[in-house]
């Protein structure tokens, strides 16, 4: 032990270096409550410290935020690299699936809704739209008509509630309609995502082998028309999905 030491910071040295870990000073639960106690320590106000009353006994100069020139020159000489992400897995598309708030509003009810209640809309790259009971398909001269001339909500309709809802099909004002079931022009495969209002899945054009995603939202909790109208007025942009089919 280096004899120019203070008697205070040998016994600090000595405590520290035992060949044990359980011997060591700090070790077990009541180990900083030791290293507290030790006489090298014993001019250090702990509960300043901790309040943040205690003034350091050197404030280095700095320049500004990014100034390094306090930090060892061996640190600072370190040439920096990115190091390669892990690649990602099959199941990475779910990797953050149930930390995305959703509104309590949208569970409210959602098991006493009758089935033939829902009505899904829209889907992805064709956006379908598929219900239980009856598709609404628009034939292509009918929607490149409505992309032209879209016909205006009428100003009179009431706010939509799960009430006003049943009674006032939005949609049903579109031109072109056809009703039929989804099921006899595609069979709807695996779900790929699921948001705060919708779910999408993806299905398969039975007489092509096409396939979509179908964008399926409860229409007694959403007004769809208004997307619906969009994506018919906006079809023609390359980085916006094209609307197929509409239910």
């Amino acid at each position: 032990m280096p004899q120019f030491l203070s008697p205070e910071a040998q016994s600090l040295l000595r405590a520290l270096f035992k060949r044990t870990p359980s011997n060591r000073l700090g070790y077990g639960p009541n180990g900083f409550e030791d290293l507290k106690r030790q006489p090298f320590f014993a001019s250090i106000d702990w509960d300043g410290l901790l309040e943040g009353r205690v003034q350091p006994p050197f404030k280095p100069t700095c320049s500004g935020l990014d100034d390094a020139s306090n930090f060892d020159v061996q640190f600072t000489s370190i040439t920096p690299f990115d190091s390669p992400a892990l690649p990602p897995s099959a199941s990475a598309h779910a990797l953050f699936r149930g930390f995305s708030y959703v509104a309590p509003s949208f569970f409210t009810n959602s098991d006493s809704l009758p089935a033939t209640s829902k009505e899904p809309v829209e889907s992805t790259n064709g956006k379908l739209c598929e219900d239980d009971q009856s598709d609404m398909l628009a034939s292509e001269g009918d929607l490149e008509n409505y992309r032209a001339h879209p016909a205006p909500v009428p100003a009179d309709l009431p706010p939509l509630t799960p009430t006003t809802a049943r009674h006032f099909q939005r949609l049903a004002g579109l031109p072109g309609v056809k009703f039929k079931s989804i099921l006899l022009d595609y069979q709807i495969l695996e779900e790929l995502g699921c948001g705060s209002y919708a779910v999408v899945h993806k299905c398969l054009h039975r007489n092509s082998n096409t396939v979509y995603s179908v964008k399926i939202i409860d229409k007694i909790k959403r007004d769809v028309r208004e997307e619906v109208e969009i994506l018919m007025r906006v079809h023609n942009h390359p980085n916006i999905v094209r609307l197929r089919d509409v239910s």
